[in-house]
């Protein structure tokens, strides 16, 4: 072999080697880079996904938050309109209550709750108050039941109070206290 086939058959086995290796790195730097490639798509998934959660939990707080103004809101309003019919009916009832005050059946209900306080005294000391609105019938009661009325100064809407001292004992039988037990006590129901 001549020394410019040796140097042909040198520079060929050179650029095969070297080509050889170019290769083996390129393929190694290119599986390097799939494997990154692939890192990082895995990566920016989980990132888009945790992202994506934060948003919704955000969106879901936000909606609830809303959701519970609005039913604020309509609870207020159902209270109101609520409080807006109780006062209403309530406004019936006195006129229907003032005009029962001018029955015999009211007179029959005091005599009742005369009778009834005295029964309860059994004897003992007595102060059975009338409602000032009542005072027109103060004689009358007094003479059908036996027994000394006083005509309270104030108004409790109708009806009696006895106090019995020496057993302590209040016996209250106004229409006030009635009205104001029923405008604690009464709702109106949905739908009514």
């Amino acid at each position: 072999m001549t020394t410019e086939e040796k140097l042909h058959h040198f520079n060929s086995i050179i650029l095969e080697s070297t080509e050889a290796e170019c290769n083996e790195a390129f393929e190694e730097y290119k599986q390097s880079m799939d494997k990154y490639f692939e890192a990082h798509k895995k990566e920016r998934a989980e990132k888009h996904k945790l992202e994506e959660k934060v948003e919704a939990d955000n969106i879901k707080r936000t909606a609830s938050k809303e959701y519970t103004t609005e039913q604020l809101h309509i609870r207020r309003k159902i209270n109101h309109k609520q409080e807006e019919l109780k006062n209403k009916l309530l406004a019936e009832v006195e006129t229907l209550m003032e005009s029962y005050f001018t029955t015999e059946d009211y007179k029959k209900l005091l005599i009742k709750q005369i009778n009834e306080a005295v029964a309860v005294a059994r004897g003992e000391e007595i102060h059975i108050f009338l409602d000032a609105k009542d005072e027109r019938l103060k004689e009358e009661l007094e003479a059908v039941c036996n027994v000394q009325l006083i005509a309270d100064g104030r108004t409790f809407y109708g009806g009696i109070r006895a106090e019995i001292p020496k057993k302590n004992i209040l016996i209250d039988n106004s229409f006030e206290s009635k009205l104001d037990n029923w405008k604690e006590t009464y709702l109106i129901e949905p739908g009514m």
